[in-house]
């Protein structure tokens, strides 16, 4: 789509929150997180999705930092769905920081709220955090396994709310992946960049599917779908963040499949 028709759109309505929101949708897909981080900076009530994008930037300690703060409100307000969400995010915080450890601990903590909680399909949460604990640990059968499971425990909703379906997905992609099972991999991506309503909170992830895409078909011998699958997701991040690796990598892989 016309994403500049779009900005301009969103910044007439620059009063209510919807706006921001829908910028913050808009950047992922654009791989602009730098512009993302300004916006969200400077709008207090959107301090939610600013620890999401650390998660997603890198920023683990800055992330950490966030959910500790949310976790002391979500139990203060008696919120136990609020503590399981909050409580899965730290894990993955602690993995960015490749303490497996801390995860670990995280996670059998995890378990216990969600068994305790009358909400037992947040199971999921647990299944795909530990499914990212054996994938640092390269044990890919037992993440894949995990990651299954998680995937089998996702609610089937357009709910406008994030319901991690892109993330589940694509780290059963990349054990799969990382396992050398390249057709599975490719199943997997190719549902990512199928998916519709439940991309929009993670339109990074959507957009570096075709990227992976590429880089699966390349290593098949598939050098016309690589090149299609590397120019989509090009245009898709024209206007990505400078220093991207997945750009500039897939930019370099692009002209040599072109044998410029």
């Amino acid at each position: 789509g016309n994403f500049d028709e779009v900005e301009n759109a969103y910044k007439k309505f620059t009063i209510d929150l919807k706006a921001p929101v829908g910028f913050a949708k808009l950047y992922l897909l654009q791989g602009k997180f730098e512009e993302l981080r300004t916006m969200l900076e400077q709008v207090q009530a959107l301090k939610k999705p600013l620890d999401h994008l650390y998660l997603k930037t890198g920023e683990f300690d800055m992330a950490l930092r966030g959910f500790d703060k949310r976790l002391d409100d979500a139990i203060k307000n008696e919120s136990v769905t609020g503590q399981i969400l909050i409580l899965y995010q730290k894990g993955l915080a602690y993995l960015g920081l490749k303490s497996v450890s801390d995860a670990q601990r995280n996670a059998e903590e995890l378990n216990e709220l969600i068994k305790e909680s009358p909400f037992k399909k947040r199971i999921r949460y647990y299944q795909h955090l530990m499914g990212m604990i054996e994938l640092e640990r390269k044990n890919y059968p037992k993440a894949i396994d995990y990651f299954q499971k998680a995937i089998s425990f996702l609610p089937y909703t357009r709910d406008k709310r994030r319901e991690y379906r892109p993330l589940f997905i694509n780290s059963l992609a990349e054990a799969y992946y990382k396992a050398g099972d390249l057709e599975k991999a490719l199943d997997e991506y190719k549902r990512i960049s199928s998916l519709t309503f439940s991309r929009i909170w993670d339109g990074d992830i959507y957009a570096k599917s075709f990227y992976m895409m590429g880089v699966v078909y390349e290593r098949m011998g598939r050098k016309a779908k690589a090149t299609e699958n590397y120019g989509r997701f090009l245009e898709l991040w024209k206007d990505a963040d400078p220093g991207i690796p997945e750009v500039n990598n897939a930019r370099k892989r692009l002209e040599a499949l072109q044998g410029h």
